[in-house]
This record gives structure tokens, C-alpha cells and sequence, in this order.
């Protein structure tokens, strides 16, 4: 591990501190599109309750990183071809 004599003068690096920032903002995205993508399951509700299932009538649900299931919370855009006149 380094110092914190180390890490203190890399700290002041105008440098390190562009790439912490484009770090932070990028990190801030990440979290909003699995804001906008997913919808976490609450313990104790059912597979009926749930607007995500498959053809096999299976519920459709991912185990993200913070160790939480999620589901799909399905089509929020619609992208149109726009084309000159």
C-alpha cells in the first residue's frame, strides 16, 4: 500500500484530479441508466406482480452487483428517423 504522503501528492496532480472527476461523472451516469433501465424487487412480492415475464411466463430478473435482483423495466424509448424535406 502506498504512503499517505504517496497519495497525497498524486492527489494534487491536476491530472489525477480531471480523471477522478470524469470518474465521478461517469460513475453518476452508470447509476442513473440502472435507475432508468431497472426496477429492483422488494422481498416478499410475487411473480404476478411482476410487468417483466417471458413467453414461458418466467419472470425476468438479474442479480446486479450490489447484490440486489432487479427486472427490466422494459421499452422507455422510441427513436424516429427524422429525414429532411
Amino acid at each position: 500500500m502506498p504512503s499517505e504522503e504517496t497519495v497525497d501528492k498524486i492527489q494534487e496532480s491536476s491530472i489525477w484530479r480531471m480523471e477522478n472527476e470524469f470518474y465521478e461523472f461517469v460513475k453518476d451516469q452508470f447509476h442513473f441508466q440502472r435507475k432508468m433501465t431497472f426496477r429492483p424487487i422488494e422481498d416478499g412480492e410475487s411473480a404476478q406482480d411482476a410487468p417483466s415475464v417471458d413467453a414461458d411466463g418466467k419472470r425476468k430478473t438479474y442479480l446486479l452487483s450490489d447484490g440486489q435482483l432487479y427486472e427490466p423495466k422494459g421499452l422507455q424509448f422510441h427513436y424516429e428517423k427524422v429525414r429532411p424535406r
